[in-house]
């Protein structure tokens, strides 16, 4: 009788359990989603949860890369810079990271103040995106297409030829005369 008493006390307290009570606190729950691992800090990056990763924690979350290379500034969101150097490259233009305009402090021919050079590498020597250069050797009115700044180029596919551009009529000649790639 003491057994059958011992045991449905036992029943009737693990019965008499909320289930929709939290984990015990030491308990490890597993992250669903990127959002359960968000420590809500700036300074540490974003966190993803993937449990299969081996650098994952106890709850399948992966930590984030820190974003600044310097200091961080928790406070402002923002990476902060000493400047110690806010002019590297000395072309008089101070560094982005230091509060100027200079998008490549470590490149004196790099900066607001320079040209843009027309060159099929994409090289950004003025800062502005959007420009690429203003070579129109044939003088039609278009710039070479080897003109580029990034992903943006120049729009003559034949800058030898004043009589092939984006406005010119396809002519049967063998050659690309609007360049639209077909001949």
């Amino acid at each position: 009788m003491r057994r059958f008493t011992l045991s449905s006390v036992l029943f009737a307290l693990a019965a008499c359990q909320d289930p929709a009570a939290p984990p015990p606190s030491d308990a490890a729950s597993v992250c669903a989603a990127d959002t359960d691992c968000d420590d809500g800090l700036f300074c540490t990056g974003v966190e993803r949860c993937d449990a299969t990763a081996s650098s994952a924690d106890a709850r399948g979350c992966v930590a984030g890369t820190t974003l600044c290379a310097d200091r961080c500034d928790e406070t402002a969101d923002v990476c902060a810079d000493d400047c110690s150097i806010p002019d590297a490259d000395r072309d008089g233009v101070n560094a982005i990271a230091c509060g100027g305009l200079d998008c490549d402090d470590s490149d004196a021919d790099v900066s607001p103040n320079a040209t843009e050079v027309c060159d099929a590498e994409g090289r950004d020597e003025d800062c502005d995106p959007t420009t690429f250069g203003e070579r129109d050797a044939d003088e039609d009115g278009f710039v070479d297409a080897l003109c580029c700044n990034g992903e943006a180029c120049g729009n003559d596919c034949d800058d030898a030829r004043p009589n092939v551009s984006r406005t010119s009529p396809e002519v049967c000649n063998g050659f690309d005369d609007d360049c639209d790639g077909s001949v």
